[in-house]
């Protein structure tokens, strides 16, 4: 019977090679795409991004919900209430130690003043509270920890808050990447006081 080459004429057998070429092209294409989706594809960069986003979205929260107390009270002891949530620092932590120094000048320009969680303490006077060992100013600790990919473009970050014995939160942030931008999505809270 032969090879099929040999069935093929001359200008059938070259117009094949073309044929193979672009299947094994196709096939390279396709690997690059399955390593795109894998979560091993991405980097510790892209990861830094994702934790920047997340501790972001949890501080705008509460620099919005504090300016908005200090706004609309009206009595003394609303005014304390206001007082005493308006926290002069914040402290991160990235998987319950501090960020590298890189990381930490993502937050230069932040209208609050953001340091590592190694700078703060609790302080068990005031109701175990957070403060910052050099100033003794109160602050609250934001923290991002696992990053579950769920595809090229979707991940599950969970964090939360402490600021003292009766105010903290845990939480799953949902963040999406669109036209290389990550954004928070959505959140569920798993705990709260």
């Amino acid at each position: 019977m032969g090879t099929p080459e040999k069935w093929l004429g001359v200008k059938e057998r070259m117009s094949v090679r073309p044929y193979a070429v672009g299947v094994i092209a196709l096939c390279v294409l396709s690997s690059f795409t399955v390593l795109a989706r894998s979560p091993r594809a991405h980097t510790s960069a892209v990861e830094d991004d994702i934790r920047e986003v997340v501790l972001r979205y949890q501080m705008a929260g509460w620099t919005k919900g504090s300016d908005k107390a200090a706004k609309g009270v009206a009595d003394s002891v609303g005014n304390a209430v206001a007082a005493g949530s308006y926290y002069k620092v914040f402290f991160i932590s990235a998987n319950d130690e501090d960020p590298s120094d890189d990381f930490m000048k993502r937050f230069e320009k932040f209208p609050i003043r953001v340091e590592k969680i190694s700078q703060s303490e609790i302080d068990k006077k005031i109701g175990n509270a957070v403060v910052d060992k050099a100033t003794g100013e109160r602050g609250i600790i934001f923290g991002v920890g696992k990053i579950t990919w769920n595809e090229s473009n979707s991940v599950e970050v969970e964090g939360g808050y402490f600021c003292n014995g009766l105010c903290a939160s845990g939480e799953t942030f949902e963040v999406r990447r669109k036209r290389g931008v990550w954004t928070v999505t959505g959140s569920v809270i798993h705990a709260i006081s």
